[in-house]
């Protein structure tokens, strides 16, 4: 992690067992590349427990950098490019469920402020511009407007407003449960030494070879599983027709 994907290096992880990072190492002797970038996951809490359940989310410069309503990767991805790798919570008084809020303050996972001038001068975040982005929200969210964040938006219904002391703040951890980087193959599951040829016998699968397929951004619930499942027999279709079986 710390060479290939440093920015989720310190996050959550909820990886399974076996995924170490074996293959790659193993497949070095060859100068077997390493292809693909990027984390599958979401963003949590410390714990690797839900987040709040607001829809406005802002970094250490007091900025919304990303539609709020989009799935968990996309997300995951978009924080995972701020400073400090750094994105926040907000709600107000009107959150629905105090419950959940005073047990994440027991744990230290939410802080309470009375005014959004504290709260930003305690975070280290621009203190001008959240407020700046809390009106410009506000008044978008009354107006029944889709509210606009870099290259997405949100949309007025599943808006919710900052404006009613006390004030709660959640900083949200990068969660990886899969990474993209993996070891180059062909169209055959072959894996290829470092001139680009397949070499004999040796075949990837799974997790391992995700970055031949998506080398960004994972492309939604269910790809890692199914790319699993498929690459894997198909490997065990090659390697049966390799020994004339």
């Amino acid at each position: 992690m710390e060479e290939y994907l440093p920015e989720f290096a310190d996050g959550y992880f909820s990886t399974n067992a076996g995924a170490t990072g074996d293959g790659i190492t193993m497949t070095a002797q060859f100068g077997t590349k390493v292809v693909g970038e990027g984390s599958m996951g979401s963003i949590v809490a410390p714990d690797g427990s839900d987040l709040i359940g607001v829809y406005f989310m802002v970094n250490q410069e007091g900025e919304r950098f990303i539609g709020e309503g989009e799935p968990k990767y996309v997300l995951q991805r978009a924080v995972s490019q701020q400073t400090d790798q750094a994105a926040y919570l907000i709600a107000d008084s009107s959150y629905a469920d105090m419950e959940t809020i005073q047990e994440k303050i027991e744990k230290g996972y939410v802080k309470e402020y009375d005014t959004l001038e504290e709260l930003a001068a305690d975070n280290g975040i621009d203190v001008e511009n959240l407020l700046a982005t809390v009106e410009a929200y506000n008044a978008a969210a009354d107006a029944g407007e889709e509210i606009p964040a870099a290259e997405y938006s949100l949309s007025a219904e599943l808006a919710t407003k900052v404006e009613t002391a006390p004030f709660y703040i959640e900083k949200a951890v990068l969660r990886t449960f899969g990474t993209i980087p993996g070891i180059e193959v062909n169209e055959n599951c072959q894996v290829l030494d470092g001139e680009g040829q397949a070499i004999e016998g040796l075949y990837g699968v799974g997790e391992l070879i995700a970055g031949n397929a998506f080398t960004r951004q994972y492309p939604g619930a269910g790809v890692g599983i199914s790319w699993a499942a498929n690459t894997g027999r198909y490997a065990a279709e090659q390697i049966a027709e390799s020994l004339g079986k």
